[in-house]
């Protein structure tokens, strides 16, 4: 047992930063192999509830919504049965399971599992909050395809993305310790009791306890700012914070975080440089996945003009870049600018990569689904639009070339 253990949590580690890096089909051979070590452990062990979980987004990223259907149909009776079907985890994973059902179209099941996570949500949650409003709409479009509720009115398109994925674990009550203020440190008692929380965030966040590695972080941090600490201790503090809170999916908590990181940044290169526009690039995705679609917007256009000055306005990795705010600006309901910008990406991915190359047909798609919404059917048609609507979701990872290093900080 110990042997498998050891194993799937090497798994879970190459997986997981296979999947933040955007290689899902790497990352899903991954799960399926962590999956199977899992196996081991009890039916309702969290760890093995976990694997399934990233499993099931891996796929869903994917678009391999048959595949995610069973999964997170098990999902939803685990954390039913362990946690309470009233939990907010369940309704978190029932939401998963009816998104899936939405994209297949399969609306007679979306329904009632619609309605179930968006009474849960909407009592821990409140009316006004993102998930809520966007639970709320894809519900309204399922009872109208069904004839039902007709009188009911959306507030804003219920297009669906990647980003309305719902991973469980993000809203424990975590209590923060008070923030240390002895009364004076030396520098060595400063230096030892920042490596101490630094040490035992790193120790949980290996064992996946984001929460937990997150009070450590918010207490060495501490440490920091009360010390006026300028050294690499304040960028490695903060990435680290960065990457838990991201893992929790408090992803606008870290975007204030990274923004400080930005600004640490810009002063050390002076200038525009690689280092500077992948930290605008990482900004623009925690917004995003935070739901802040005007902030995301603005820190990719900069981004973008960045890798633009960097390597030219036909470098591969601009039109990465071009595909991400054509995403951003297609969701911020910003037709022309989303329309100009798939134009862009896809010229340059047709010269660069070809046009029957999968990131050139991941744009056309993109650029058809926009075609759709703006009722431009015929010209959605030659784009050869996919069938679901669905628009993808993920950050594109940028992928520059092997002359390009970057210099890295250790990170949890």
């Amino acid at each position: 047992m110990k042997r498998a253990i050891q194993k799937l949590e090497d798994y879970w580690k190459s997986a997981e930063k296979a999947q933040t890096e955007g290689k899902y089909g790497y990352a899903e051979s991954i799960w399926y192999a962590a999956l199977e070590e899992a196996q081991e452990l009890p039916r309702n062990d969290r760890r093995r509830a976990l694997v399934m979980e990233r499993l099931c987004e891996c796929l869903w990223f994917q678009k391999k919504f048959d595949d995610a259907v069973p999964l997170a149909k098990e999902l939803v009776g685990i954390y039913g049965e362990v946690l309470g079907h009233e939990h907010f985890d369940t309704a978190c994973m029932v939401a998963n399971l009816a998104l899936l059902y939405h994209v297949l179209n399969d609306y007679n099941n979306a329904e009632p599992l619609l309605s179930r996570a968006h009474q849960i949500k909407l009592r821990e949650l409140g009316a006004q909050h993102p998930e809520v409003v966007h639970l709320y709409n894809t519900l309204v479009e399922v009872r109208r395809a069904l004839g039902l509720d007709k009188q009911e009115k959306s507030t804003v398109s219920s297009l669906i993305s990647g980003r309305q994925w719902s991973k469980t674990g993000r809203f424990q009550a975590v209590k923060l310790p008070e923030a240390p203020t002895p009364p004076k440190m030396t520098e060595v008692d400063v230096s030892s009791s920042w490596k101490k929380h630094f040490d035992d965030a790193k120790f949980q966040a290996d064992q996946c306890q984001w929460a937990k590695a997150e009070v450590e972080l918010t207490q060495a941090l501490s440490l920091i700012e009360q010390n006026s600490i300028t050294d690499a201790r304040r960028w490695t503090t903060l990435s680290a914070l960065v990457d838990v809170l991201s893992k929790q999916d408090k992803h606008l908590q870290a975007a204030n975080h990274a923004v400080r990181l930005h600004e640490i940044l810009s002063l050390k290169e002076g200038g525009i440089t690689q280092v500077t526009a992948d930290s605008l690039n990482s900004l623009a995705k925690l917004y995003y996945y935070g739901g802040d679609i005007e902030s995301a917007l603005r820190y990719a256009a900069v981004c973008t003009k960045q890798y633009e000055h960097i390597f030219g306005a036909e470098d591969p990795s601009v039109a990465t870049c071009l595909v991400n705010l054509g995403l951003l600006q297609h969701l911020g309901k910003h037709y022309l600018d989303a329309e100009n910008s798939y134009k862009a990406a896809l010229n340059i991915r047709t010269k660069k990569l070809g046009a029957e190359h999968p990131l050139t047909t991941q744009v056309l798609k993109n650029y058809a689904n926009l075609l759709k919404e703006t009722h431009r059917d015929e010209e959605a048609e030659h784009m050869q639009t996919c069938a679901t609507g669905f628009v993808t979701g993920t950050w594109n990872v940028v992928e520059l070339e092997e002359r390009l290093t970057v210099e890295s900080e250790p990170v949890i």
